[in-house]
């Protein structure tokens, strides 16, 4: 592409053109981290994409997923023999649940009860320590806000 004008004008355009794109693409790939320590002593360093307004939170050894302030999703780190019991309760509900997916050590499913429709996931994110998590909203809502979580080592 050729342009056409003075070595000024070039300049003033291709500065406009740069400040276009920073601010186009401010916030894209914005992320939090903390490092949640489990019961079990063990840190497991989480990352959250914060764009939309999402954020991360601990509070009473949970750990909660929000956007603009109100909890999307709330999650426990759990034992090997806590997940464990939390798939045979599931197991006792299964008229009144949907299984999502199951995967090895891994359930994503909703269970109808007397306050109404949750959903669950249940993973493991270290080799001692699974990710149970919650909420009430709709599956396809709650699988898009667990999908902006992530788990690991640290950047």
């Amino acid at each position: 592409m050729k342009i056409y004008g003075s070595t000024r004008g070039k300049l003033f355009l291709a500065g406009l053109m740069a400040l276009f794109f920073l601010v186009a693409f401010a916030g894209c790939g914005k992320e939090s981290r903390m490092d949640f320590k489990t019961a079990g002593g063990e840190v497991i360093p989480v990352a959250l994409d914060d764009s939309d307004d999402f954020s991360l939170r601990e509070k009473n050894g949970r750990l909660e997923i929000l956007q603009k302030k109100k909890v999307m999703l709330t999650c426990e780190f759990i034992d090997k023999d806590a997940a464990k019991a939390k798939l045979d309760t599931m197991d006792q509900f299964r008229e009144s649940s949907a299984v999502h997916s199951r995967s090895g050590d891994s359930i994503a499913y909703e269970i109808t009860g007397q306050k109404g429709r949750v959903s669950y996931y249940l993973f493991p994110v270290s080799e001692k320590t699974y990710l149970y998590a919650y909420t009430y909203l709709p599956w396809d809502a709650a699988d898009a806000v667990r999908a902006r979580l992530s788990f690991g080592e640290k950047k």
